[in-house]
């Protein structure tokens, strides 16, 4: 006969997958897939923003990235980078020298501020 974990032995052994849940429950993900055609070329575009609220800092400061690539020849275009936010406000980011303007679109109908840059 074998032997019985008990519920909290049980819990112990999932507690990690738990934990990961619940994190995930509290931060609120927006997400944005699409394309867009230009000069016969398709590009598909993903923009993602993790918002957080902090309560040290009484604030929202959340994070996120985007990513854009050719899909008509997948080697002749290719951008991607970090997004940092506070209180719904872009403050910052990084991997392009110039935000895309799909990317500053798309954070805008999202209902981001993007004044800052």
């Amino acid at each position: 006969m074998g032997r019985k974990h008990s519920e909290r032995t049980r819990f112990n052994g999932n507690s990690i997958r738990l934990i990961k849940l619940i994190n995930l429950s509290i931060m609120t993900a927006h997400r944005k897939l699409f394309e867009t055609t230009e000069k016969g070329n398709t590009y598909f575009w993903e923009v993602v923003v993790n918002e957080r609220y902090d309560d040290q800092l009484q604030n929202d400061k959340s994070d996120g990235y985007f990513e854009g690539y050719n899909v008509t020849d997948g080697e002749d275009f290719h951008v991607e980078g970090g997004l940092w936010f506070k209180d719904k406000v872009l403050v910052d980011y990084d991997g392009v020298f110039c935000l895309p303007k799909e990317v500053e679109n798309t954070l805008k109908e999202m209902g981001f501020d993007t004044s800052e840059l």
